[in-house]
């Protein structure tokens, strides 16, 4: 199975293919929502509320606790990749990609 289409396929064809893999591997993929930790640099007179962002992770969970979500979005036989730590009270939502 290819997970790299030609030019004219666009990325639908790569979301797709990598689903059907992770199904055939047995592995289930996740979209992750949170919220992201924002810093302000320098002297400021005032807190800017809006800083916080939502963000949207997509990958396997590789580990779980009361405390953090870490899931990987890059994966080979024995490594992971990319792996991001996500600390529970952030996350706001989180689904099966199917």
């Amino acid at each position: 199975m290819r997970l790299y289409p030609p030019a004219h396929a666009g990325g639908f064809f790569v979301v797709r293919s990598l689903r059907i893999l992770l199904w055939f591997l047995g592995m289930t993929l996740w979209q992750i929502s949170w919220i992201d930790a924002v810093a302000q640099s320098g002297w400021v007179d005032t807190v800017d509320k809006k800083m916080a962002m939502e963000v949207e992770t997509v990958g396997r969970i590789v580990h779980e606790d009361d405390d953090r979500l870490c899931i990987a979005s890059s994966w080979g036989a024995d490594m992971l990749g990319d792996v991001t730590h996500i600390p529970v009270p952030n996350v706001i939502r989180r689904r099966t990609l199917k």
